[in-house]
């Protein structure tokens, strides 16, 4: 019923958040290694390709969530528990959104 549809899509929506935050710590490690003057000798375009495509990828899931997010977020749907972890993985993911930032910069 509808217990098990809000289960789902809390489910779904730590699952993504889950996912853009280590998508995001992979991508930003492999970009700031990238940027190294000791590797820039041995640069290829698809070394850049994949941490482009990586932060496009990023960013899609970054939308997503924020619609998912903003529309369950002003009603009290989830228990408080879930709220509470759903409100951690967010506060990661907004930090994590800063390095991405800077290491776009830095790419571009």
């Amino acid at each position: 019923g509808k217990c098990s549809h809000l289960v789902t899509e809390f489910r779904q929506i730590i699952q993504t958040l889950d996912a853009y935050n280590e998508l995001s710590l992979l991508a930003t490690a492999m970009g700031y290694v990238l940027l190294l003057d000791r590797f820039r000798p041995m640069l290829l375009p698809r070394h850049l390709n994949d941490v482009y495509m990586t932060l496009l990828f990023l960013e899609r899931l970054r939308l997503w969530i924020a619609n998912k997010y903003g529309r369950t977020s002003p009603c009290n749907r989830f228990s408080k528990e879930k709220m509470i972890a759903l409100k951690g993985q967010r506060k990661e993911e907004m930090y994590l959104r800063s390095h991405l930032y800077g290491l776009e910069q830095a790419l571009l």
